[in-house]
């Protein structure tokens, strides 16, 4: 047979070689890289299952979540300091510290770390484990708010170690990063009365006052201050008000008995006048008063008519009016008297029901014996009325003079009367914009707050008319103080929009709006367990600092990545992150974060379940806002789930962390509060309308940001 040769090219073979070797590789990375994909996957699964255990107050199986990815990815650094927030909420410092520990022990230059150390420790009483943490802090931290806290740990560290002057430093260094932080003059105010410097004490404390009016706890400070001055008037009106919140204060208690002791006289009922009124009512016929000057409401026959109930259970009122007045029965349109202008009248209820009509010096002109209405004979001259309570119930709670368009209605019942204002929908507003934002702020923003007023009025309308009126003049519907409150800017703004409303499937939306958001809004169905379509959750959060002037571009500034972690979350509340809510020019810093103290006895005293064990979140919003608090005892517990803020004595909103500080039984001695916003956080935020009007937004685009789905019609 014949031999045949083959020839092999070796170029073939190392190429078949090459592709063998390229493809395994291929191959091979591929897999890895699957691996690592799943992993990733697996990864950010769980955390955000862990997180949404947490946010739903599931502690322990947001733990176990955070444990698993830790036995997985022992190097997570941001794993471990969400779970050291979680055992923290729980109570466990000693698991939390154990956490932050091994932060350190993997990246020693995560700085933030030292102060979460040093805070735990501080509020542990382990004061020398937690000075070398602060100290570290202080060295490295960028972050004002944080170095701000960290400064005044160690104000209180020093005065432990009656180091007053460093305790002093301290103090000074954090007033230095914000001049306007309350609790930082409360420490100052501690301090100086350490030290004996009672009236020093004293400007400190009022200082806490001026900067965050909520602060409650310091009227105990200051009447303790008063009282060792000597000063007992002053102190007998601290210490009242003081018990005022808390009735159990039995220091306050026994301080006011000293007083009566010492002070006899300030305890005796002041003297009755011959007259049945007090000298209060009395005085206020004898004042000098200047009418304000209004014009017509553009288009008023054709505005819708509100009743707006300015006062209850009055059984006497004072009034004068600008013109020539009448007074008509209501349901009959009869006038029934004539009255003389700028000349004060009195109002009074007699004990069988009937309304006395007396002039300045108390003679009797008229008796009415059913519902009355007051109006001027000048279009544009308005009604006044003396002593209208305003802030019932809140901190700044006062009476003043006020005056207003339209009528005046007097409506009788048993043994009292209620006030009622009769005025069309435009100069409502006239007065409701400026009383709810103030108005030198941008017009689009007053043109936001025009709209979002009168759709939330119409869609209001007769929620008071089981008492004979639509809405009240407080917060509770919204704040409306008359004439004297309106100013050209609003008055425009209403005017520009009028009969501009939000609908949601052609009605009138719920448009509520709160002060600021801290941030981030609440959906309506987080926060008052409704869900409303319109009310959702969304962020005024900046990822950057820099603003766009392409109105096109602004939204995506926004910072859409609510809920955060547990650590962000707490991280978010401490700092003072950049946000259209944030920004200064049209709001104080303290509205959009805060700090309170809160002595554990003081809650206590308001349930019964024992010395305080724990305050623990049951569950939170996206925004972070707390739904609602178990509070446990050593003789039970107990769930608020309902007035959060008024429980504690005015919160300036329910967006808030908690810090223990425990005493050496191992039970809490005080809370510190760290929140965010102020109000209740669903719909128009005004701070953050305010400033997204100054960097260029129109006031629809503003309305369409904060309420969803809705649309902008000219029907009303």
């Amino acid at each position: 047979m014949p031999k045949i040769e083959r020839n092999i090219n070796p170029l073939l073979i190392v190429g078949v070689i090459f592709l063998i070797v390229f493809s395994g590789t291929f191959i091979f990375k591929f897999k890895n890289q699957e691996i690592e994909s799943n992993s990733e996957y697996n990864l950010n699964k769980l955390e955000k299952e862990a997180k949404e255990k947490y946010y739903q107050g599931e502690y322990q199986a947001s733990i176990k979540l955070y444990q698993k990815i830790i036995d997985e990815h022992s190097k997570e650094l941001k794993v471990h300091k969400d779970l050291a927030v979680v055992y923290e909420t729980t109570g466990n410092y000693q698991a939390a510290i154990n956490h932050y520990q091994e932060v350190i022990s993997i990246n020693s230059k995560e700085y933030s770390v030292y102060y979460n150390l040093g805070e735990l420790y501080y509020n542990l009483n382990r004061y020398q484990k937690a000075l070398p943490n602060f100290k570290k802090a202080t060295k490295y931290l960028e972050d004002k708010e944080i170095l701000k806290s960290t400064y005044l740990y160690l104000a209180k560290i020093y005065e432990q170690q009656m180091k007053y002057e460093l305790a002093l430093d301290a103090v000074n260094k954090a007033l230095e990063i914000d001049s306007n932080s309350a609790l930082a003059y409360y420490y100052l105010g501690q301090i100086r009365d350490v030290l004996g410097k009672r009236e020093a004490a004293i400007i400190a404390y009022k200082q806490v006052i001026k900067k965050d009016g909520s602060f409650e706890n310091v009227h105990f400070n200051l009447a303790e201050d008063y009282f060792k001055l000597k000063k007992y008037q002053i102190a007998l009106r601290k210490y009242k008000k003081v018990l005022a919140q808390y009735p159990s204060n039995s220091l306050a208690q026994k301080r006011l008995e000293s007083i009566k002791q010492l002070k006899p006289e300030l305890f005796r009922p002041p003297k009755k006048e011959e007259e049945d009124k007090p000298e209060e009512e009395e005085s206020v016929l004898d004042k000098e008063v200047n009418f304000a000057e209004i014009k017509s409401v553009p288009g008023k026959e054709d505005l819708k008519k509100v009743k707006i109930g300015l006062a209850t259970n009055r059984n006497y009122l004072a009034f004068r009016a600008d013109s020539k007045f009448i007074i008509k029965a209501k349901d009959k349109n009869k006038v029934l008297f004539t009255g003389a202008a700028k000349e004060p009248w009195q109002l009074e209820m007699t004990k069988k029901g009937k309304i006395k009509l007396l002039d300045k010096d108390g003679d009797l002109e008229k008796e009415f014996e059913e519902s009355i209405m007051i109006e001027t004979t000048d279009d544009v001259a308005p009604i006044l009325l003396h002593d209208i309570k305003y802030g019932q119930g809140y901190y700044w709670a006062g009476k003043e003079d006020r005056q207003y368009r339209g009528k005046i209605e007097i409506k009788p019942g048993e043994s009292s009367f209620t006030v009622i204002n009769h005025v069309n929908m435009a100069g409502y507003l006239y007065s409701v914009v400026p009383s709810e934002m103030w108005a030198s702020w941008p017009v689009e923003a007053l043109q936001v707050q025009a709209v979002a007023a009168r759709s939330y009025t119409l869609f209001h309308l007769g929620k008071h008319g089981n008492e004979g009126y639509d809405l009240c003049s407080t917060v509770h519907c919204a704040s409306y103080k008359g004439i004297t409150r309106e100013y050209p800017k609003s008055t425009k703004a209403v005017n520009e929009t009028i009969g501009e409303v939000l609908t949601y499937n052609g009605k009138p939306i719920n448009a509520v709006y709160s002060a600021n958001s801290g941030g981030h809004t609440e959906s309506s169905a987080d926060v008052w367990g409704g869900k409303v379509p319109y009310l959702q959750g969304v962020t005024t959060t900046l990822t950057s600092t820099k603003e766009s002037k392409e109105k096109t571009e602004k939204l995506s500034e926004f910072k859409e990545t609510f809920p955060l972690s547990p650590y962000e979350l707490q991280s978010w509340l401490r700092k003072y992150p950049e946000s259209y809510s944030a920004k200064r020019s049209y709001g104080r810093s303290n509205r959009y974060r805060w700090q309170r103290i809160i002595d554990a006895k003081e809650i206590a005293s308001k349930l019964d379940i024992g010395k305080i064990k724990k305050i623990v979140p049951v569950s939170r919003a996206e925004g972070g806002t707390v739904k609602a608090l178990r509070i446990v005892g050593t003789e039970g517990e107990e769930v608020i789930e309902r007035g959060l803020r008024s429980f504690f004595n005015g919160l300036r909103s329910s967006r808030f962390f908690i810090i223990t500080r425990y005493g050496n039984d191992g039970l809490p001695e005080q809370f510190l509060f760290y929140g965010g916003g102020w109000g209740h956080n669903v719909g128009m935020d005004q701070v953050a309308t305010a400033h997204m009007a100054k960097a260029g937004y129109s006031y629809d685009q503003i309305l369409l940001h904060f309420y969803t789905d809705v649309k902008l019609t000219k029907e009303y």
